[in-house]
């Protein structure tokens, strides 16, 4: 591994994990499933979590000039929330078993992430980013703040999720018409950062699970408002998805992963509070289809990785 090259943006795969552990959950408490999955994902999960910060920290101190350049960069800046997102939806999974623990890590990981929302914004109002600096990936830092109450909330900080849960929700509105001002009137994304247009998926559907997190599960108007745009901006996302087959492997298709699983356990919940069966047998066969697709995009970033050419 190339400690010098080594992308922030790869914590994007503890996002995915996560989520694809805390919709395993669900999926098992459904069907009254023994939590063998889950917790299997979260074995991983936690192993990959500290094999990604001890990485990142060697990068830290031996090259920190690299680390300055990705932050520096209007691009790469947005993927150094994806660190402590990550982290707090692994404590998240952490509730039950060690508690403390898990409340300890979840508040370091939320101050880091309001801060680095803070930089970030800081960075892109001092003006002059390009319009093709623009990618769905700016969510993340500002927006990804909505994805803190997941683990906040079975951990008692409630409050607190509340206040970074609205921040989140007003940056949203913020910054939806300009990535998709970007999307329309910029020139096409880079093939690399194709599949970064999943994360237009995420914010309803991370909203839509947030807000029964904090609402002891309210299907109310702004819940509908929210499934109802996972749904229409997932059919819209799912019909662009051709456009991958001409795009190299490469640890961007993690950004595939996240909004993948967020939108699956949004529908599954939704259909589960409906009373729909038909709706939740589909939404749990659709948990299948992304399991297997993070399966496979898992094998690909390891055999990438081991032949050198993964970044």
């Amino acid at each position: 591994m190339n400690i010098a090259r080594l992308p922030v943006a790869l914590f994007g795969a503890l996002m995915g994990l996560a989520g694809l552990a805390s919709l395993w959950r669900a999926l098992e408490h459904h069907w009254g499933w023994g939590p063998h999955v889950s917790w299997a994902l979260t074995s991983v999960v936690s192993v990959l979590l500290g094999i990604l910060l001890i990485a990142y920290l060697l990068k830290v101190v031996q090259h920190v000039d690299k680390v300055r350049d990705e932050f520096a960069n209007p691009t790469s800046i947005s993927f150094f929330s994806t660190a402590p997102i990550g982290t707090s939806l692994v404590a998240g999974l952490w509730a039950e078993q060690a508690p403390l623990t898990a409340g300890v890590v979840w508040s370091i990981a939320a101050a880091i992430q309001v801060a680095l929302a803070l930089l970030t914004l800081r960075r892109w109002l001092q003006g002059g980013v390009p319009l093709q600096a623009v990618t769905p990936a700016w969510f993340i830092p500002v927006v990804g703040n909505i994805v803190l109450p997941l683990g906040g909330v079975p951990l008692g900080f409630e409050a607190v999720s509340w206040v970074v849960y609205w921040i989140g929700l007003l940056w949203w509105l913020v910054l939806f018409p300009v990535v998709f001002y970007r999307l329309v009137f910029g020139d096409p994304l880079p093939a690399p950062a194709t599949p970064s247009l999943a994360i237009m998926v995420a914010p309803p559907a991370i909203a839509y699970l947030s807000y029964h997190a904090l609402s002891a599960g309210a299907q109310d108007a702004i819940a509908l408002f929210f499934i109802s745009a996972t749904g229409f901006i997932g059919l819209l996302v799912l019909s662009m998805l051709g456009r991958l087959k001409a795009v190299p492997f490469g640890y961007g298709f993690w950004s595939l992963t996240f909004p993948a699983v967020a939108a699956c356990r949004a529908l599954l919940l939704n259909f589960e509070a409906m009373g729909w069966a038909f709706g939740v047998g589909a939404a749990s066969a659709l948990a299948v289809l992304v399991t297997l697709m993070i399966i496979w995009i898992s094998a690909r970033t390891l055999m990438a990785l081991r032949a050198g050419n993964l970044y």
